[in-house]
């Protein structure tokens, strides 16, 4: 009878464990990431556009995005007759776009030409003739429209930080980049709104709030009036060589980054690219948008405006 006893309690210890040790990896799995407490949220307009590539996705108006029109080099322009390896507007291809009937009022368009930015040929002052000779094109076809140009301005701080890999001191880093965006300044002007990059390229969050702060700064050191809509990736940079080489941002550091941004700028653009494009129902795809819904839906419950 002990023994029996013995063994019924030894099973029902084991039973116990193995349900602790489920819920455990239950709670692991589907753990909903921590959101912002009540004394620490800001209520204010804020938009999220997709110009997300992923393979499959669904039109995403319904779940609080916005719709943006990326355009990117190819659409816009031309080779450079006197040199192939360059590019020139191609008024043809823009006027043409500008006309198309799936514009209306209000409509977002994002170019994307960055040939020019590392081009010793074509100074700012040039640079921000050709943008403006463009989006003039857009602006006369297209009532009320809002147009900017990608990485202007500044470029990725974060990226530069991660390129440098802890070679140069802090003052020395930062100053550095802010010479090497000089040249995108002079666009500055030109657009309705700024584009900046803030896509980060290792899991050190800290350090890229950091870096997405000294950014917003030096934004507004331009320009204090103008709105800061950032593109952000949810992979880490593809620096070849990079441990984390496109890999999809865990949960947890996505939806630091998206608190981020909506404490600091006035929305993001949210992208991802055609090459080596991920199914909209891969896994770890679908845990970074249930964290931007979990965003959204928290910041909408607390009077926050999601510009449509």
């Amino acid at each position: 009878m002990k023994l029996r006893f013995n063994t019924l309690f030894f099973l029902l210890a084991v039973l116990l464990l193995a349900g602790n040790v489920a819920c455990l990896a239950g709670n692991v799995a589907f753990k909903e990431v921590a959101k912002p407490t009540k004394d620490k949220f800001t209520v204010k307009k804020f938009v999220l556009y997709d110009a997300m590539s992923y393979l499959g996705k669904p039109d995403l108006t319904s779940d609080g995005f916005s719709r943006i029109k990326v355009l990117y080099e190819a659409h816009l322009t031309k080779p450079d007759p006197n040199d192939n390896t360059k590019v020139i507007l191609d008024l043809n291809k823009i006027n043409k776009l500008a006309a198309e009937d799936e514009y209306s009022n209000s409509t977002v368009i994002c170019t994307d030409i960055e040939q020019w930015f590392n081009d010793r040929s074509v100074s700012g002052e040039e640079m921000a003739t050709r943008f403006t000779t463009m989006f003039k094109v857009f602006r006369d076809k297209i009532a009320n429209v809002q147009i900017g140009n990608y990485g202007i301005a500044p470029s990725a701080l974060c990226v530069s930080r991660f390129y440098d890999n802890g070679k140069t001191d802090e003052k020395t880093l930062i100053n550095n980049w802010k010479a090497s965006n000089e040249k995108r300044w002079a666009s500055a002007n030109t657009v309705d709104f700024f584009a900046p990059t803030v896509y980060i390229a290792e899991p050190n969050i800290d350090s890229w709030i950091n870096d997405l702060k000294i950014t917003v700064k030096e934004i507004k050191a331009h320009d204090a009036a103008k709105k800061i809509i950032v593109f952000l990736w949810p992979q880490y940079y593809d620096k070849k060589g990079s441990p984390y080489y496109k890999k999809v941002i865990a949960p947890e550091i996505w939806q630091q980054m998206l608190e981020a941004i909506y404490e600091n700028c006035d929305g993001a653009i949210i992208w991802s690219g055609t090459i080596d494009a991920i199914n909209w129902d891969d896994p770890r795809v679908q845990a970074m948008m249930n964290v931007t819904k979990q965003f959204i839906d928290f910041h909408k419950e607390n009077k926050a405006v999601f510009i449509k």
